[in-house]
C-alpha cells in the first residue's frame, strides 16, 4: 500500500497589500529581517504594520493588523519546524524556492507530500522515523 500524506499545504493568493519580495530582496533584505521564527522556531511570522512602517512612513496610517493571507501551512497531524531545518543549514530557498525573482509568492517545489519530505531527508541523510513527524510532539 502506497502512502501518501499531505504535509504542506501551499498556494498562490493575493495579498491584502501587493508585496514583491523581488524587489524587496534587490534592496538587501533578508529573509529574517521580516520573517522572524519566535519559540518554539515551528512556524515562522509574517511581517506586521510596524515593521513595514519602518521603510515606509507613508503606511503610518494604518492601525489595524495586516491580514497576510498564509501561502504554506503544515498539515493536521504533522509536526514541522521551521527552526530545526534553519539550525541544520537548510536555507529557506530549499523549499520555498528562488523568491529573490517572485513579485507573487508561488510554490515551484513539491514540499506537499510526505514523499517529498522523505526525499529530502534522504538526500541529507537526515531521519527518516515517522515520529519525526507524527506523533508524540
Amino acid at each position: 500500500m502506497a502512502w501518501l500524506m499531505v504535509a504542506v499545504l501551499c498556494y498562490a493568493t493575493t495579498q491584502p497589500i501587493p508585496y514583491s519580495h523581488k524587489k524587496h530582496i534587490a534592496a538587501g533584505l533578508k529573509c529574517k529581517d521580516c520573517h522572524t521564527g519566535p519559540d518554539p522556531g515551528e512556524r515562522m511570522t509574517l511581517p506586521a504594520a510596524p515593521k513595514c512602517i519602518g521603510c515606509h512612513p507613508t503606511m503610518a496610517g494604518i492601525k489595524q493588523p495586516i491580514a497576510w493571507k498564509r501561502i504554506c501551512a503544515v498539515a493536521a497531524g504533522v509536526y514541522w519546524s521551521h527552526r530545526t531545518h534553519t539550525n541544520a543549514g537548510i536555507e529557506c530557498e530549499t523549499c520555498h524556492g528562488d523568491v529573490s525573482k517572485m513579485d507573487v509568492m508561488t510554490r515551484v517545489k513539491d514540499i506537499t507530500s510526505m514523499t517529498a519530505c522523505m526525499d529530502c531527508h534522504r538526500e541529507r541523510n537526515a531521519g527518516l522515523g515517522c515520529e519525526l513527524c507524527h506523533e508524540g510532539k
